[in-house]
């Protein structure tokens, strides 16, 4: 096994170890981060590893947000809803109405406490 091969099996193995975060792996490594993502470019299989330990990592962090969601945590169970639910409503609210009059009407979203903002062109 040559040199490089080397390195892409050690990073490998750090990129398990510290859930993909390059810096950090590369650091335990001993090679740039640019040498990794020179990897990524010119070797199909190494960077298939990577995604791989990738979509791992999401899984993980994605478990411990859905084990906070039953714990009751607000924030959570919000940002949750914001992305996954927002085809039921759970959203930002942007709008954009053009009115039969020819006055255009931006209408952006607001938070509980403040006012929603509006943007009237064509005055």
């Amino acid at each position: 096994m040559g040199k490089m091969e080397k390195h892409k099996e050690l990073l490998i193995k750090s990129l398990e170890k510290n859930l993909g975060l390059v810096t950090q792996s590369c650091k335990e490594v001993r090679v740039d981060r640019q040498t990794h993502y020179r990897y990524m470019r010119e070797d199909p299989e190494y960077k298939r590893r990577v995604d791989e330990i990738n979509e791992i990592t999401i899984d993980f962090v994605e478990r411990k947000l859905f084990e906070k969601i039953e714990e009751g945590e607000e924030k959570c169970i919000l940002f949750f809803m914001k992305y996954k639910g927002k085809d039921r409503g759970y959203t930002d609210r942007q709008e954009i109405d053009i009115t039969t009059n020819g006055k255009i009407k931006i209408q952006f979203g607001k938070d509980e406490d403040e006012e929603e903002d509006n943007i009237l062109l064509n005055e």
